[in-house]
């Protein structure tokens, strides 16, 4: 009997080893999702991360990524009106003074939404 505890024991902390080592998804953007900090890629139909946090002070930069796909980053929130132009390349950047929620969208596809944090 005893052999067998042990060994269910074992296969028990392999189990929780192995589901420990899994990489979860990352909805906040961090070097290891290999996008550097602070930037946002638009690349197949999204905005990578989705939701990306900064603290006040800091500058987000949207990178155009989805071939000659044109997008645009439109912000939804109340507390910012500001929308980049409509283009299938180059970039944008905003710098994030105020500390909030920042929801947005491309008003092309619908279903690109992001949310830029700021604390």
């Amino acid at each position: 009997m005893r052999k067998i505890s042990v060994l269910a024991l074992a296969v028990l902390s392999a189990s929780l080893l192995v589901g420990c080592s899994r990489q979860q998804p990352d909805l906040v953007g961090s070097q290891s999702d290999g996008i550097p900090h602070n930037q946002v890629l638009i690349s197949h139909m999204s905005f990578i991360p989705r939701v990306l946090t900064v603290q006040a002070g800091q500058t987000v930069t949207w990178v155009w990524d989805d071939g000659a796909t044109p997008h645009n980053v439109t912000f939804t929130s109340s507390n910012l009106a500001l929308a980049s132009p409509t283009q299938a390349t180059g970039t944008f950047r905003h710098t994030f003074d105020q500390s909030g929620v920042y929801m947005y969208r491309c008003t092309i596809h619908n279903n690109m939404l992001g949310e830029i944090i700021v604390k």
